[in-house]
């Protein structure tokens, strides 16, 4: 029985998995946060101790591994993470600096205009380039005279497959995240990186995603108390890996995520070019188009605070955060039972990619409707037209349903009744908690040549 072992490295946790190939499902999950922030750093940029991350990481297979030694003999590794974020090695594989991760914003002291350099070439890359995006950071680099010859530029999954296997790659879902990666050649948008000014010697190569990149070198297979020839996938982006995970190989589907921010991610079969949306490319020859609100999730707590604040102001009494959720919600629901419309809530308050000077706003107060609870429904609601006003609506047309997944969407079954009411399709909340580390196996179980996408369709079809 051929055993993979799935790692996710998310910006805030870190999740590492067995799955067994043969039955499809997972054995062994374990997650633990991510402890790799570097504190002191100047306004606007965000680093994380790569080092650190990798030591973790290893830490977290092997022990996931031990769990399910009994059950089969690994026989593949996959690995997922977050996307955007630059990481500089040398060749030994040695990090010569931190990873600067898709939250950095020192790409704003480029002196480039972003938006006018990379908008001519959106219809190749699938989206325009924006601080905390790799090509965005790779410029500021180029500028202070950062990529030094013989230097390789990767994402932290990335780093840790090219650890595992010695071989330094990409794969098209990281490449495509850095905005400076043609959707329709498979390679490096050139002229772009020109105009950039990057050095083209400090980006990988790229592979297939998900195919194999290699074998786990001999020194990480006794650390992992690993036995035979364990294959290493080649990388998948955690938007993409959550997309498998939460719809398999289903095409006419979506996905709708609200944790901190909020996403929509809609399967296509052809690259397309949709104003407000990114085209990303998904493993074995699809895509997806993708609409991410700034705020999302986070508007909700955003207005918890708020109520928070006042409680303490007023009555001088501390709650906590649940507290406050769980009144929200109560009110919230029993606001949607009555007649009176709630508020009209614009929750873009930290503005847009495209936007970034534009804010949100409350409109539609009446003399009934300006109560707590008309006010978290007005918010939930909001949260959810942002993402479906970016849809249009042909592409909608070709959406069978929609699986919502995050933790506000779990923990608030008004979610998926805002859901249903602003798409106009049916909407179930996704039961898996960790999608990234779920879809890297899937996917790996099709890479690594262990099952076929229509074994995997049908076994979801049959458990559905």
């Amino acid at each position: 029985m051929a055993i993979i072992l799935s790692l996710d490295i998310g910006t805030s946790k870190l999740c590492a998995m067995t799955f067994c190939s043969e039955r499809l499902k997972p054995l062994a999950v374990q997650v633990q946060p991510n402890r790799s922030e570097v504190p002191g750093l100047e306004p606007g940029r965000h680093e994380q101790d790569a080092a650190r991350i990798r030591e973790d990481s290893l830490a977290l297979l092997a022990a996931v591994s031990k769990e399910a030694s009994s059950a089969g003999d690994v026989a593949g590794i996959s690995i997922t993470g977050q996307m955007h974020g630059v990481l500089l090695v040398d060749c030994s594989l040695t990090p010569r600096a931190n990873l600067m991760t898709w939250q950095d914003q020192r790409a704003l002291q480029a002196g480039l205009d972003l938006k006018q350099v990379s908008e001519p070439f959106r219809a190749e890359t699938g989206c325009g380039l924006h601080p905390g995006y790799g090509g965005a950071t790779l410029a500021w680099l180029a500028r202070h005279g950062a990529l030094d010859r013989g230097l390789k530029a990767v994402t932290i999954a990335d780093y840790l497959a090219a650890v595992l296997s010695g071989r330094i790659a990409t794969e098209p879902t990281h490449a495509a995240s850095w905005g400076i990666y043609n959707l329709h050649t498979g390679r490096w948008q050139a002229s772009l990186i020109t105009k950039l000014g990057i050095r083209p010697g400090v980006l990988p190569e790229i592979i297939p995603t998900l195919r194999a990149q290699g074998f786990v070198t001999d020194p990480y297979r006794r650390r992992l108390g690993l036995t035979g020839e364990v294959q290493v996938a080649a990388t998948v982006g955690d938007n993409q890996a959550s997309v498998l995970g939460a719809l398999g190989f289903a095409d006419d589907a979506a996905v709708l995520n609200l944790g901190t921010g909020g996403q929509i991610s809609i399967v296509r079969r052809q690259a397309q070019t949709v104003p407000c949306m990114e085209t990303r490319p998904m493993p074995f020859g699809r895509f997806i188009l993708v609409g991410a609100a700034l705020c999302g999730g986070w508007s909700y707590a955003y207005l918890m605070q708020f109520f928070r604040q006042t409680v303490r102001a007023f009555a001088r009494v501390e709650l906590a955060d649940q507290q406050v959720y769980a009144t929200m919600n109560r009110l919230a629901a029993k606001a949607a039972q009555r007649p009176t419309a709630p508020p009209q809530v614009d929750t873009r308050f930290a503005g847009t990619r495209g936007e970034p000077e534009r804010r949100g706003r409350i409109t539609g107060i009446d003399t009934t409707n300006l109560t707590p609870g008309h006010l978290a429904l007005g918010f939930l609601h909001g949260m959810v037209r942002e993402l479906s006003e970016m849809v249009p609506r042909p592409v909608l047309a070709e959406v069978r349903e929609i699986a919502a997944s995050g933790n506000a969407a779990r923990e608030n079954p008004l979610v998926r009744e805002a859901v249903e009411r602003q798409f106009g399709r049916a909407c179930r909340i996704s039961g898996v908690h960790e999608e990234a580390v779920l879809g890297a196996a899937l996917g790996a179980c099709v890479g690594l040549g262990f099952r076929s996408e229509k074994d995997i369709r049908f076994h979801q079809e049959r458990a559905c």
